[in-house]
């Protein structure tokens, strides 16, 4: 990038991190740049919506969630989420998984059940597509042979359930947000789907300069 061309600074290049107290507005620690300060507006319109009561009971039920794990170090991500169903009042959840991580789906599926959930779990290649029938044709498809996911069948089949909260479980880039898009349960995420690096997306991050060198190397 050319260093005569300014830009805007984000949270992500900023360097300062004093937002994570309360106090940084009143004692005058948070940068001029800050985007706390630029969008003084809409953070009253977002803390108003936070105090919806839909909102509220899951804000505050991450808070009631105890860190701590069941062997004593920090809760794992199956135990915070749990935490949460349990803090928000969520009996019945769906699993939205990809079909190629059914194990890891039905393993978290026993652990709900026997932790006193209902559990509901469909997966993606229910109502099964051709691909043509998204206009792609076979010379464009990188998975000759193989019925497109339906991640928005997905979340109406979970709708028709009245799920009270959804689990997605490795759906594939781009399907995870259309299954979010049509949920009308709130979603988080178990796991983000990364064959490559046994599903631990972040991995090569801290390995940056180095595993992405040659994307790098563009900005």
């Amino acid at each position: 990038m050319d260093p005569s061309k300014k830009r805007d600074i984000y949270c992500t290049d900023c360097g300062v991190r004093t937002c994570i107290r309360c106090s940084a507005d009143a004692d005058g620690t948070l940068p001029d740049y800050c985007m706390s300060k630029r969008f003084e507006a809409i953070r009253e319109e977002a803390r108003e919506e936070s105090r919806k009561p839909e909102n509220l009971k899951i804000m505050q039920g991450f808070l009631k969630i105890n860190p701590t794990g069941l062997h004593g170090g920090q809760a794992t991500r199956v135990e915070m989420l749990m935490g949460l169903f349990r803090s928000v009042g969520a009996k019945k959840i769906g699993i939205a998984t990809c079909y190629g991580l059914l194990n890891e789906a039905r393993t978290f599926s026993r652990i709900l059940r026997a932790n006193g959930f209902d559990v509901y779990g469909i997966n993606c290649k229910v109502g099964t597509m051709d691909k043509a029938d998204l206009d792609v044709p076979p010379e464009e498809d990188p998975y000759p042979g193989e019925s497109s996911c339906n991640p928005i069948l997905q979340a109406k089949i979970l709708n028709r359930f009245r799920t009270d909260y959804n689990v997605i479980v490795g759906l594939c880039v781009g399907h995870d947000a259309l299954f979010s898009k049509y949920s009308e349960a709130p979603v988080s995420t178990l796991v983000v789907k990364d064959f490559a690096l046994g599903h631990n997306s972040v991995a090569c991050l801290y390995q940056a300069d180095s595993y992405y060198k040659g994307l790098l190397e563009k900005d």
